[in-house]
């Protein structure tokens, strides 16, 4: 309208009754004006707010598995997300982007790497998000991680154990040591290598699990030698305890 009100066209109010609230009567054209300039309006200045939108990008989230080396000794690994996108006329769309991920030294699980700007878009000329990298470390043949520690099982004999003894052991970061087992072992006992664990401002340790392991008694000389043990050992009673 020349003036800026709302008119509407001839006839448009066929079969419709406006009212302006209860018992107030039927509307006048000047109702009509204002009802429709508002709703019109709001329209308009929700397409301008949107136009005028300005935000920074949204952060993602994802994960990745790495191995057991790549924590110790650190790594540059690529990986591939599929992630949105906006194209030149502002409408969402997918694709695959590969991206390259320096994993430090001593990562543990549950930890996040970040890559700065590898979010979502930003609107209205504001900078993307980042892409936040939840690690996980793929299981392992020997070791077991918690947190920055590594547990190890490691077998050992009844003799090794009742008798003590020097054992080697591989180490994560592909070394060997010599581990002191000591007399009269029980099985499922710990022994802590300090240091030997994850890197970091406070390094994780190395615990090596006693499983003592028994040879089958599946020869003369192996059976001989579990009789004589037995005949050794007659007053231990390892069921003493239940009563029975």
């Amino acid at each position: 309208h020349p003036e800026g009100g709302f008119q509407p066209p001839p006839g448009w109010d066929q079969g419709f009754e406006f009212h302006r609230g209860p018992r107030q009567g039927p509307a006048d054209h000047a109702d009509f004006s204002e009802f429709f300039s508002s709703l019109f309006g709001e329209a308009e200045r929700r397409d301008a707010a949107r136009q005028n939108y300005k935000a920074r990008g949204e952060d993602h989230h994802a994960a990745i598995e790495i191995a057991l080396e790549d924590a110790l000794n650190g790594a540059e690994r690529e990986i591939t997300l599929r992630a949105q996108t906006v194209d030149a006329q502002g409408h969402p769309q997918w694709q695959n982007r590969t991206l390259s991920v320096k994993i430090p030294p001593g990562v543990h699980p549950g930890q996040f790497i970040r890559l700065a700007g590898q979010g979502m878009p930003g609107h209205g000329g504001e900078p993307p998000g980042d892409l936040y990298l939840e690690v996980r470390i793929a299981p392992h043949k020997l070791y077991r991680v918690e947190e920055r520690d590594l547990y190890m099982t490691l077998p050992v004999t009844p003799t090794e154990a009742a008798l003590g003894t020097q054992v080697q052991v591989p180490t994560p970061t592909g070394g060997v040591v010599e581990v002191t087992v000591p007399r009269n072992a029980r099985n499922g006992l710990k022994l802590r290598l300090k240091g030997r664990g994850l890197a970091g401002k406070t390094p994780g340790d190395l615990y090596l699990l006693l499983d003592i392991a028994l040879p089958p008694a599946d020869s003369d000389d192996a059976r001989k030698a579990y009789e004589q043990l037995a005949q050794a050992t007659a007053s231990f009673h390892p069921r003493q305890h239940l009563g029975v």
